[in-house]
C-alpha cells in the first residue's frame, strides 16, 4: 500500500490501543516504522514530542508527520527487535539475567537523561514501551511518547523525572526476577548486595532520597558494572 512516499507492508508489525504500527520503505529502500493513529490531538502530541529531542541512539528519530483522510502517520526509524512484556508487569521477563538486565537498565537512563535534559517526561516506561535487540539486549528502544508531558527545568520538573527514574528501577527488577512485584522492597531482597542498594535509592519511598537524575542513577550502576 502506498502512502504519500512510502510502501506500507500489510499486515503491522505492531498494535496498540489507539494504533497500529507498519513497516515502510520509501524508493530508495529505507526502512521505517510508520505509526498510524486516528486520533488526530494524540498523534500531533506525539510528534511534537519528537520533534522536541534530538538524536539519542535509544530514542526513535522522527523522519515525517502527516495527515490524509482524518489519519495520521508518525514515519520513524525502524528498529528491529521485540518488546519487553506485552501487558505491563503481568507477563513474564524474558531476561532473567543480572548482568543484561543492568545492561538494559543503564541503556534506559541514557535514554531517560537525554529525554529530561530536552524537558520532556516520558511518563509511560513499562516492559511493553521498551523494545530491545534480540541479538544485542542492551541495544533498546524507548517508544510510545503519547503520554509524555514537556516540563521546565525547575524544582518541580526535578520531582517530576523520579517518576521515570522509579519505572526504571522497577523496570531492572523485573527483568531480573521474570515477574512484576507489587512490593519492590520485599522484591529487592533476591538480588546482591551492591545492585540492591543502588535499586533502593531509587525506589526509596522518601523521594527526597532518591537519584536527583537520570545521570547519577546510571553513574551508580557503572561502578558495579565496570
Amino acid at each position: 500500500m502506498k502512502v504519500k512516499d512510502y510502501f506500507i507492508s500489510i499486515p503491522p508489525i505492531g498494535t496498540g490501543l489507539y494504533s497500529y504500527v507498519y513497516l515502510a520503505r520509501d524508493i530508495k529502500g529505507n526502512e521505517y516504522a510508520v505509526k498510524v493513529l486516528s486520533n488526530l490531538s494524540m498523534a500531533e502530541h506525539e510528534s511534537s514530542i519528537m520533534k522536541r529531542y534530538c538524536f539519542h541512539p535509544s530514542l526513535p528519530e522522527l523522519f515525517d508527520f502527516f495527515i490524509l483522510n482524518n489519519t495520521a502517520y508518525i514515519v520513524m526509524s525502524y528498529f528491529n527487535g521485540s518488546k519487553l512484556g506485552i501487558d505491563g508487569y503481568q507477563s513474564a521477563g524474558n531476561i532473567k539475567n543480572r548482568v543484561s538486565a543492568v545492561k538494559i537498565t543503564m541503556s534506559l537512563l541514557s535514554g531517560l537523561g537525554h529525554l529530561h535534559n530536552c524537558g520532556i517526561l516520558h511518563n509511560d516506561i513499562k516492559p511493553k514501551n521498551i523494545m530491545i535487540n534480540d541479538l544485542y539486549p542492551e541495544k533498546i528502544m524507548i517508544i510510545d511518547y503519547g503520554l509524555s508531558i514537556l516540563l521546565g527545568k525547575n524544582e518541580l520538573a526535578q520531582l517530576t523525572h523520579n517518576t521515570d527514574l522509579y519505572n526504571a528501577a522497577q523496570l531492572c527488577l523485573f527483568l531480573i526476577n521474570g515477574v512484576g512485584s507489587k512490593d519492590p522492597m520485599t522484591a529487592l531482597l533476591s538480588i546482591d548486595e551492591d545492585l540492591r542498594s543502588i535499586l533502593y535509592k531509587a525506589l526509596c519511598p522518601e523521594y527526597w532520597k532518591r537519584y536527583k537524575s537520570a545521570d547519577e542513577f546510571l553513574k551508580a550502576l557503572e561502578k558495579i558494572n565496570s
